[in-house]
Order: C-alpha cells, then sequence, then structure tokens
C-alpha cells in the first residue's frame, strides 16, 4: 500500500514527498544533533548567566531574520514551484527586496539596539547580531530556490555544513574565550559558511541576476508575501519574546535557565516544519484539484501527529530526569518550565502543516488575526504572568496561545479540507500508553535514557495492536525508498 493512493497522488509526487522529506530530516537532524553538542557544552562551561546572554543575542538575531524576510523566501518556493518559467524574475526581484530590507533593519540594529537592549552585555554584541541575521537571512532566500526547484539535497547538505562549522567554530572560541562574545564570534563564522554552502552548488542561478529585476512585480511580491510574513514573524515572537521579555523584566540567569529548557523543544519543532517544507511544492501544485489537496493534507496531519503526541506526553511525564542528564543540576529551576513547553507540542506541530497548507490555498485574509493573535496574545501574556510565575509563566502564556492558534487554524481550513483531523484516536490513545509505562518505569527507578526507548518500542507496539494504517503505510515506504542521491556539482 503506498501512503499516498495512485487514485488520488501520482508515483512520482509521493517518491518527490519521500525523497525531499528523507533530505530535510537528514540535514536537519544530522545538523541540529551537531549544533547540540555544542549547545549542551557551551551551556555548562558559561554558566547560567553568560548562557543566558549568549541565548539573547541568538534571539535578537533570529527575530530581525525574519523581520528581513518579509515572506518573500515562502512566495519564491510557491510561485517556483507553480511557475518555473518566472522563478529567475521572482528570484532576483526577491533578492533586491531582501537586500533592501537586510540594509535598513542592520541600521536600525546598529543606531538604535543599544537603547532598546537593558543587558548591557549583551547590547556591546550588536555588531554580531547584525552580521547573523544578515548571513541567515540570505540563506534562507538561497534555500528557499533549491526547494522551488525541489533540491532539498541542496538545503539539507547546507544544514550540515552551517551547523557543523557553527560547532567547529564555538568550540575553538570558548576554548580561546569561554565568554558569551567569544561564543557568538564562532556562531558568525558558522553562519557564514553556511550561506557560501547552499550559494555555491546554485551559482549559475544568480549569474545575471540583477538583470532579471523587475520592479512591476514588487508589489506583488511584497501584497502576496506578507500574510506568510507575517505568520513567520508570529513564529520568531513566540519563540523569543519569551527570552527578550525575561530580559526586560528579569535577570541573565532567568533567560539562561528558559532558555535551557526551550532549546530541546525548538529541536522538536522542526518535526512538523520539515514535514510540511517537504509536502509544501507539491500542495502548491495541487491546489486546484481538490481531492489530491485533500489527500495530502491528511496523511501530512497524520505524520505530523504521529510524532507530536507520544513527544509531548512523554516529554512531560520525564521533564525532570531529562533536563538533568542534559544539563545538570544547576538547570533543574527550568523543569517546570520544560514540561509546559513539551506539551505545546500537541498544538504547535499540526498548526504549522494547517497553515502551510492555507498559504498554498491562497486564502490570504486568515493570516493578520492569525498572527495577531499569536504576537499580541504571547506578549500581553508574558507581561501578566511572568511576574507571578517566572520563567513557568513564559511557558504558560506559550501553551495558552498555541492553543488558541490551533483552535483558529482549525476554523480558518473550513471549506478548504473535510475533517482535517479524523482518524487519529489509535494515535492519541496508544500516546496515553506510551506516556503511562513512562511514568512507570520512572517510578521503578529505570535509567531514562533506557525509559524514553522502552517507551518508544511500547508506543509502535501499541499502533501496531491497534491497526494503526500509518505504521503499515510508513514501513511499505521505507522498504521502498531507496536513500537519495544528489547529481548537484559542488
Amino acid at each position: 500500500m503506498w501512503l499516498f493512493p495512485s487514485i488520488l497522488i501520482s508515483e512520482p509526487m509521493e517518491r518527490s514527498i519521500v525523497k525531499n522529506t528523507a533530505w530535510l530530516f537528514s540535514g536537519q537532524v544530522i545538523g541540529r544533533a551537531l549544533r547540540a553538542i555544542v549547545v549542551i557544552y557551551a551551556a555548562r562551561v558559561l554558566g547560567a548567566a553568560s548562557w543566558g546572554i549568549f541565548s539573547y543575542v541568538i534571539s535578537l538575531a533570529a527575530a530581525f531574520t525574519v523581520l528581513s524576510d518579509v515572506g518573500v523566501s515562502a512566495l519564491l518556493v510557491r510561485e517556483g514551484s507553480r511557475n518555473p518559467s518566472s522563478r529567475g524574475k521572482f528570484l532576483s526581484t526577491s533578492l533586491v527586496v531582501k537586500l533592501v530590507v537586510l540594509a535598513v533593519l542592520a541600521l536600525f540594529a546598529v543606531f538604535f539596539g543599544g537603547a532598546i537592549v537593558r543587558i548591557p552585555e549583551a547590547a556591546a554584541l550588536i555588531p554580531i547580531v547584525v552580521l547573523i541575521f544578515c548571513f541567515d537571512s540570505l540563506r534562507d532566500l538561497v534555500s528557499a530556490l533549491a526547494r522551488s526547484l525541489n533540491r532539498m539535497d541542496i538545503e539539507a547538505k547546507g544544514q550540515v555544513i552551517t551547523n557543523a562549522s557553527i560547532v567547529a567554530f564555538c568550540f575553538i572560541a570558548l576554548f580561546f574565550s569561554p565568554t558569551a562574545e567569544g561564543m557568538a564570534s564562532g556562531y558568525v563564522a558558522g553562519t557564514l559558511i553556511g550561506l557560501l554552502s547552499v550559494l555555491y552548488p546554485l551559482r549559475r542561478e544568480f549569474s545575471g541576476i540583477f538583470s532579471r529585476f523587475d520592479k512591476g512585480i514588487v508589489k506583488t511580491i511584497l501584497l502576496s508575501a506578507w500574510p506568510f510574513g507575517l505568520v513567520s514573524l508570529m513564529g520568531v515572537v513566540m519563540i523569543n519574546t519569551d527570552v527578550l521579555v525575561l530580559g526586560i523584566s528579569g535577570s541573565s540567569v532567568d533567560v539562561g535557565l528558559y532558555s535551557a529548557a526551550q532549546k530541546p523543544v525548538q529541536l522538536l519543532y522542526l518535526v512538523p516544519a520539515l514535514l510540511a517544507a517537504a509536502f509544501f511544492p507539491n500542495m502548491a501544485e495541487a491546489v486546484k484539484d481538490r481531492e489530491k489537496f485533500n489527500s495530502l493534507f491528511r496523511k501530512g496531519i497524520k505524520a505530523v501527529c504521529l510524532f507530536a503526541f507520544p513527544v509531548a506526553l512523554g516529554g512531560a511525564v520525564l521533564a525532570e530526569p531529562i533536563v538533568s542528564l542534559v544539563y545538570g543540576a544547576e538547570y533543574v529551576a527550568s523543569v517546570y518550565s520544560f514540561l509546559i513547553l513539551c506539551l505545546t507540542c500537541i498544538f504547535v506541530f499540526p498548526s504549522v502543516f494547517m497553515t502551510n497548507a492555507i498559504f498554498a490555498e491562497g486564502k490570504r485574509g486568515v493570516f493578520a488575526p492569525f498572527a495577531l493573535i499569536g504576537i499580541l496574545g504571547n506578549i500581553l501574556l508574558d507581561i501578566a504572568l511572568i511576574p507571578r510565575f517566572g520563567i513557568a509563566g513564559c511557558a504558560l502564556a506559550t501553551l495558552a496561545v498555541q492553543s488558541a492558534l490551533f483552535c483558529y487554524g482549525l476554523f480558518a481550513l473550513q471549506g478548504v479540507v473535510h475533517r482535517p483531523l479524523s482518524g487519529l484516536w489509535r494515535i492519541v490513545l496508544s500516546s496515553f500508553f506510551m506516556a503511562s509505562a513512562a511514568l512507570g518505569l520512572h517510578i521503578l527507578g529505570v535509567n531514562v535514557v533506557l525509559t524514553i526507548a522502552l517507551s518508544a518500542v511500547f508506543y509502535f507496539a501499541s499502533l501496531i495492536v491497534l491497526r494503526e494504517p500509518a505504521v503499515k503505510e510508513v514501513l511499505g515506504i521505507l522498504k521502498r525508498t531507496k536513500v537519495p542521491t544528489s547529481g548537484v556539482e559542488v
């Protein structure tokens, strides 16, 4: 049985999705695994205070990166997939738009960043923030070009090279200068190497790039891209507002503790993001075929929920031993934040896929209220909850807003996808069985790594006993799918 029945979805389309997913997952998993090594090492070496300063700087860079994109990368993927003949024109014009926005944001950060940032040590690192978000933003645009070409292998290799370079340079920097500034300097070098790693294989696409600039479509790009840019801004605001508000109202230690809880969960958020990215070009192409579009969506949402529920419940049950294992006793105060953030996966995973489907459909009017709920809701709840609950208040704010966004996303899907969450009961039930088993093993004193492994086995065994169709379908694809190879010139 094919994961995507041939009646609705062609075999080449299925192979394309599987290949894209394989490349994106391999690139992100390997890359993030490499970065996790230096993150854990740096958190221990720098201590909560210095680690908090570095986390604050990276949060600023991430916020500026999304602001600089204004949705043009997502638009390039959509239009490049739908209209290959116009890809060069959209690439050239998008690049010019992005360079102008980068220049404006860089000047703003240099001249006004110091007045906004309340932590003096972080304010001194504003020039490094500018370099990081410029390199990352340009890499995002080049990666978007690769996706529009269905060349996720380029993006995957770029992710591995980027993160490997960050690890190498950060380790070197920490050896000579175990400070937040040293760590940030190593990060800059790694992001530059990452930009070059995705730019080089696509260098021919950039030949005579500015000659294809079309000022007539600048307005079209901005009008079409702003909804997705707004949602991307909402995502980065919700991820980084907690850290930024803590930096204003709390201390660098609070920022360090919350960042420690947040980092593993942010890594988990990559699962739906990668699956959605792998599906997106095909969904954009199939938008005029309602049956095919619906089939793609249902299969994708079930795939993300296969991960969402066990990760959320298992992470919540094992929060204390996981934090202690990863960071040590110094970060035990972040356990409750980690527990609450794990529960957000139940809402974040399907929401990511839903927003991609809505964007592919072209329903622009949905995004403004969606982003408004996320941005204002998170900021207001942070302000209200942090004074009373501390860093756990940040996590509670995120959980409340993500659940609201999930409900709004279901409402927005009316008329786009019929019964978007049907057929998930086996996954939910198996996840509760798994969480119960994990709790029992933890009470018995079983090692946390062994507990996680045994719980995962129990989860998949429960799915098989309950005859969850997705398990058989995924196993069938794995048997038929070869490791993707690339003919890219490097």
